[in-house]
C-alpha cells in the first residue's frame, strides 16, 4: 500500500512522480524508509547499502535516478533536520546529549559536522533562530487553563476546548517545554 500511495503522489525535484514498476524507484523508496528508522545510527551509504543488501555503486546509482541527489547528501540532510529540530525545540545539551541522541560518540565531531552542513555551530545556530523567531524557552509548567484554551484554540485544536484535561495531561508529563513568541 505505501509504494502505491508513494507512486500516486510521490513527487521529486523534476515532477516526475516514482513508479513502482521502476527497480530504482523501489530501492529509493526502500532507502528512504530505512533511513527514517535508522538516521539516529547509521550514517554511511555503506551501512544503508548493506541493510537494502545491495552495493554501494547499487544504492548510488538508484538514490539519484530517483532523486537526483546522493544517498549521502540525502542522509546528511536528514541528521541536520533533526539536530536542527533538536536545538529548536528541546533543550537538550548539545556536545553530550543531541550529539549522543543523533549517534555521534564524539561530540566534537558532531559539532564540526553541524558547522560544515549549515554554516553555524549548534549554539550559534540555536541563538540565532531563538532571536528570529524571538521564542523564550522554559521548563517550568506555569500555565493557566485559560492560557492552554487559547493556545488551542488558536491552532484549531478542538482539545482547546477541554483546557483542564489538557492541564491534567501536561502536568503529569515528565517534560513539557513550552516556548512562547512574546505575543497575546
Amino acid at each position: 500500500m505505501f509504494l502505491i500511495y508513494i507512486q500516486r503522489i510521490g513527487q521529486r525535484g523534476t515532477g516526475i512522480p516514482l513508479c513502482i514498476n521502476n527497480s530504482s524507484n523501489r530501492t529509493f523508496v526502500q532507502f528512504r524508509q530505512t533511513l527514517e528508522h535508522h538516521y539516529r545510527h547509521i550514517h554511511t551509504v555503506k551501512e544503508y547499502a548493506n541493510y537494502l543488501n545491495v552495493s554501494t555503486k547499487t544504492l548510488t546509482n538508484c538514490v539519484y535516478e530517483s532523486s537526483h541527489s546522493t544517498p549521502l547528501k540525502i542522509i546528511n540532510d536528514r541528521v541536520i533536520l533533526e539536530a536542527k529540530r533538536q536545538l529548536l525545540h528541546s533543550s537538550l545539551k548539545i556536545k553530550k546529549e543531541i550529539a549522543f541522541y543523533l549517534g555521534f560518540e564524539d561530540p566534537s565531531y558532531f559539532v564540526k559536522f553541524f558547522k560544515r552542513q549549515t554554516g553555524y555551530l549548534p549554539a550559534e545556530f540555536r541563538e540565532y533562530i531563538k532571536q528570529l523567531m524571538n521564542i523564550v524557552y522554559k521548563e517550568t509548567k506555569d500555565f493557566t487553563e485559560q492560557e492552554v484554551e487559547e493556545l488551542f484554540l488558536s491552532v484549531k485544536w478542538l482539545s482547546g476546548k477541554y483546557p483542564e484535561r489538557l492541564i491534567k495531561a501536561l502536568k503529569s508529563s515528565s517534560l513539557v517545554v513550552t516556548a512562547w513568541d512574546g505575543t497575546n
